[in-house]
């Protein structure tokens, strides 16, 4: 195979994932500017106000508009670095200042990244300070941004970057059978770090606290308790420093595994919603859909170091993209950028397993408090108040969505029989 049609290729891979997803984004907003005018009779029953449903309908056009904005130049600058050449011109100027190679990698992937979040960062700036704050959802400091960035920037370092040396030496110390061992160490460090993010990570960006003692908290201790739900806790997070957005998570495993209420989320939802809410992340619990989703990221990696061990076998696929020679940071980086648009193609496939999940918690959520309307209550109020699509087109949601449409959600909730006697 020549290097050219190797280029060839990725760039035509890419640019279909690009254009697809171009399409389907044209299609929604084409849909909700369609339907701006007429409220969806589901809502109807749910009182949703024209002006609430109006107003949402130009937040997801706004969004969706700016997101081929985004998309398009992250697009262009994969294109232009990757597929240019950039990345070996990159290489080769590192190389004639640093003659080791672990440190050259790591140099080399470092300037990547460093590259990418510049291209981007601009356009969290606007969606932040410029599109979030004219629908009056957020909350960040100009201060609170820069430092929320550095402190990922260090974090990410922290976490990944260790596991990106490993990854190296195994390529240069272990022979052909390198990625086996790199997969078994990634199975590890991700499982460890599924353990650790919720109590050592995640609390460095914001502020957890039990529930202060009142109705609320008696009620979802008693629900935890009914359903032998046993966590580090139940607690509030600071959702209101940084946007008006709020929802609801389950996460970590085994003794580190809590449940996540955004403060904002029990400010706008009665007692009894906030309930239907909790019953549905247990049910994720119940479901073991959090070590689910740790299986398939680990699948996908096994996926990737596979991909990875058969590119460092192929020199013509370096030569395509400008690399002087095999190496394991350019193998890094041309994994990512050929996997990414592939597995995006496949997206279906993950978000249609995530979609089940969520019926299925919503199920055990409505057989645990033996109702329908609270939990069907609680998903309107903060499909309300986060100014949701309600009007999606059913291929765009199809492709992105990780959860169902409201309308399929409610459609779910009302078609379950509830056994009073429970």
């Amino acid at each position: 195979m020549k290097p050219s049609l190797v280029l060839g290729l990725y760039i035509g891979v890419s640019s279909l994932e690009f254009f697809l997803q171009i399409f389907l984004t044209y299609l929604n907003i084409r849909n909700v500017e369609k339907n701006r005018d007429k409220i969806p009779e589901f809502l109807k029953a749910y009182k949703i106000s024209e002006e609430v449903y109006k107003q949402a309908s130009t937040y997801t056009v706004s969004r969706n508009k700016f997101s081929i904005l985004s998309y398009t130049s992250s697009f262009i600058a994969s294109i232009f670095f990757i597929a240019c050449g950039y990345a070996g011109k990159l290489e080769l100027f590192l190389s004639s200042y640093i003659t080791n190679e672990f440190l050259l990698s790591l140099f080399f992937i470092f300037i990547m990244m460093i590259f990418f979040k510049a291209v981007a960062l601009p356009f969290i700036f606007y969606s932040h300070f410029i599109l979030e704050k004219r629908y009056g959802f957020n909350k960040m400091s100009i201060l609170l941004f820069v430092k929320d960035a550095v402190l990922r920037g260090i974090v990410y370092a922290f976490i990944f970057f260790p596991l990106i040396g490993a990854c190296i030496l195994f390529v240069e110390n272990t022979g052909v059978n390198w990625w086996i061992y790199a997969f078994c160490l990634f199975a590890i460090y991700k499982l460890i770090l599924t353990i650790v993010y919720p109590v050592f990570v995640a609390p460095l960006f914001n502020k957890y606290y039990p529930l202060p003692d009142g109705e609320l908290k008696d009620a979802l201790s008693d629900l935890a308790r009914k359903l032998n739900f046993k966590t580090k806790g139940i607690y509030l997070m600071d959702g209101s420093r940084r946007s008006m957005h709020f929802n609801a998570y389950f996460t970590g495993l085994g003794k580190s595994r809590r449940v996540v209420f955004y403060d904002t989320l029990v400010e706008k939802l009665t007692v009894d919603e906030v309930v239907a809410i909790l019953a549905h992340e247990i049910g994720h619990a119940k479901n073991n859909d959090v070590l689910t989703s740790l299986v398939v990221d680990i699948f996908i990696a096994f996926v990737a170091l596979f991909s990875a061990s058969f590119i460092l076998s192929r020199e013509v696929i370096f030569e395509a993209f400008n690399f002087v020679a095999p190496s394991s940071h350019a193998m890094i980086i041309l994994v990512v950028f050929i996997l990414d648009p592939m597995l995006s193609l496949i997206a279906p496939l993950f978000t249609k397993c995530s979609r089940t999940q969520e019926y299925e918690a919503d199920r055990f959520a409505i057989m645990t408090i033996g109702n329908n309307e609270d939990l069907a209550m609680a998903l309107m109020s903060i499909s309300k108040e986060n100014l949701c699509n309600f009007s999606p087109n059913k291929y765009y949601s199809y492709y992105n969505f990780s959860h169902p449409t409201l309308a399929e959600r409610i459609k779910a909730i009302w078609s379950v029989t509830v056994d009073n006697q429970a």
